[in-house]
């Protein structure tokens, strides 16, 4: 007979001091496999295994440190104001050998009190982003609290005030992102969705804070994840050629790949408010999207065509008054509108610092049709409120870009955002409203200083600037991002005329 061993030889137990950085950590009995026991059978799914000696730090803890320093060195570029200090510490979940940067390990938190925070968010986090139902995120918090837990018990200390501190912040959020690398590699499509929520939900939670450039590459990277996903290649019924994810198993699951998607592009629509590049990256010609628009129904079958093209085209219908419809196309054409004011501002030619009136005149017909098709409903939904907002902002940008000295123009849409703005003063927090709010802000602030408007006007941007800086006031309590931007606003309207 072969000499064939009956059992697989185990790897003994390494020498004190010789565990993985997994089982070090949570006192576990490392028997030195690649990757050991423990890490290869974890409830999440298979766990980064790697190995230092002592007083050494592992390849994942020099990436994080030279994460750290790269984040030092934007924040230093972005605030040229502030003076340089030896160090700028930025997120503390980053750098883990810094003494003062204390942060609590999330576990300590009792099952019940995790529930009683989920519940919290479920119940106080009425922002737009959120395209999970209730019973999914419920169940994340099982399996020593992966990815999707860990964002979701982020945002409920955020919105608890006995828990919102550093050293609690700083866990989940840790948790957060190390989990979500976990998530990432995993083949499972239901965790390639909520990975994509967990991106969703960090880019709020960023904005929130007044981290704008890691909101951005939070938005950015769920957007990665959507075409690399192919997502956007998402019609009924699916190629399967094209696509990387299997086949959803029933209507939930397909209509939720579709809300992923379009929340998704919303998110990262609205980020094309600081002037910077597209975050979609679009060509020149529109971009080849097959999704299907969100419905409140099922999903019905149909010929695969250029939805995002169509739509822009006219050649669409408006059967369906899901919100995260109507959300998503005001989000289409304000991104729109934003680009061709951001490209023409950033040219180098005279003759192109402006819009042409032919360009400029097809996005306001464009902002008007959507509106006139937006003030059709009766709806109140604060999806339906945000829409209003998104197209009059974008409305306001095009006639602060082309008719600066048409107050009357401004003044409307000005209202417009204001009144909108006191429909949401019930919501404890609402931080993709933010930029938008503060861009209204500065405009009225700039129209009173740059320019000598009537009296008459005069009186109705006070009220306006009034409103939306006591809305901010009310942010703050929350808000970090509301409480710089009120500060900001109150420094430039504290300014001689």
């Amino acid at each position: 007979m072969n000499n064939i061993p009956l059992i697989s030889p185990v790897p003994p137990p390494r020498a004190r001091g010789g565990a993985c950085l997994e089982c070090r950590r949570k006192k576990k009995r490392c028997d030195g496999g690649q990757p050991c026991l423990h890490c290869r059978n974890a409830i999440a799914g298979p766990l980064d295994c790697e190995y230092a000696a002592l007083g050494e730090l592992a390849e994942s803890q020099v990436l994080e440190q030279d994460i750290a320093r790269l984040e030092e060195q934007i924040y230093i570029l972005e605030h040229p104001e502030q003076k340089k200090s030896d160090t700028v510490f930025l997120h503390a979940p980053y750098i883990s050998n810094q003494p003062n940067q204390s942060r609590l390990d999330p576990a300590t938190f009792h099952k019940d009190e995790q529930c009683e925070l989920l519940e919290t968010f479920l119940e106080q986090f009425q922002s737009f982003g959120l395209f999970l139902n209730p019973n999914t995120i419920r169940h994340s918090l099982h399996s020593q609290i992966p990815s999707l837990g860990a964002a979701v018990l982020l945002w409920a200390t955020r919105l608890t005030p006995a828990l919102n501190s550093p050293d609690i912040t700083n866990g989940f959020l840790y948790q957060a992102l190390r989990q979500l690398q976990v998530d990432i590699g995993n083949s499972h499509p239901q965790r390639c969705i909520q990975a994509i929520q967990v991106d969703i939900l960090l880019a709020l939670w960023y904005l929130n804070a007044g981290a704008f450039l890691q909101a951005r590459y939070r938005a950015n990277h769920a957007v990665s994840l959507c075409i690399s996903e192919r997502l956007h290649l998402n019609a009924i019924p699916m190629d399967h050629r094209s696509a990387t994810l299997t086949a959803p198993l029933n209507q939930a699951e397909a209509k939720q790949r579709v809300d992923a998607f379009w929340t998704t592009l919303v998110v990262a629509n609205l980020f094309t408010l600081d002037g910077s590049l597209i975050p979609f990256n679009y060509p020149s010609e529109d971009p080849a999207v097959t999704t299907v628009w969100p419905t409140s129904g099922n999903l019905v079958a149909a010929p695969p065509r250029n939805t995002i093209t169509d739509f822009l085209h006219g050649l669409h219908g408006w059967s369906d008054t899901n919100s995260l419809v109507f959300i998503a196309r005001a989000s289409i054409v304000y991104e729109r509108t934003m680009t061709n004011i951001n490209l023409s501002s950033m040219s180098d030619r005279p003759d192109m610092a402006t819009i042409p009136s032919t360009n400029a005149n097809a996005l306001e017909n464009r902002l008007v049709a959507m509106k006139l098709r937006v003030e059709e409903q009766s709806s109140v939904t604060q999806e339906m409120i945000l829409t209003r907002m998104i197209l009059d902002v974008g409305m306001l940008s095009l006639h602060r870009s082309t008719n600066p000295n048409n107050h009357d123009l401004l003044l409307v849409e000005i209202g417009q955002v204001a009144q909108a703005v006191d429909s949401l003063r019930n919501l404890p927090i609402v931080p993709i409203v933010l930029p938008l709010v503060t861009f209204t802000a500065d405009t009225i602030l700039q129209v009173l200083q740059s320019s000598q408007p009537a009296f008459i006007h005069r009186k109705q941007l006070r009220t306006a600037i009034d409103s939306l800086m006591g809305w901010l006031q009310q942010q703050s309590l929350l808000s970090p991002a509301a409480t710089r931007d009120l500060e900001h606003l109150q420094h430039m309207a504290a300014r001689p005329n």
